[in-house]
């Protein structure tokens, strides 16, 4: 019977050595894994900072393009009526100088006229 009792007894300390090796064992890959995600959760930080940055890059770039094309939009049509109020300047020179042609036109036939009658 004492046999038996120390048996069992060794049977149960051999069953609680074999669990607190497993406990052991267990906590030594908890511990492993916590410091995998604590190292997962710092990359995963590093990258939203990076993403963010590179958003805020890319929304300062289309701020400044948007800026350009507005520009190049306002002096294409600075350009545009400059050309034009040239265009009538010229158009207007351009009468001017037939209309005193026509009148130099008509002032010399008048004068051949003018010295044929006479």
């Amino acid at each position: 019977m004492k046999i038996m009792r120390e048996e069992e007894k060794r049977e149960k300390e051999e069953d609680i050595s074999q669990l607190e090796e497993t406990v052991a064992t267990l906590r030594q890959q908890n511990e492993k894994e916590r410091l995998a995600l604590l190292e997962l959760e710092d990359v995963l930080r590093n990258q939203k900072q990076e993403v963010e940055k590179h958003r805020r890059w890319a929304e300062t770039q289309s701020s400044y393009r948007l800026c350009l094309e507005r520009m190049i939009r306002d002096i294409m049509h600075q350009y545009v009526l400059s050309f034009t109020n040239a265009f009538l300047v010229l158009q207007k020179k351009i009468n001017v100088l037939f209309l005193a042609q026509l009148i130099a036109g008509n002032v010399l036939l008048l004068c051949v006229c003018l010295s044929t009658m006479s």
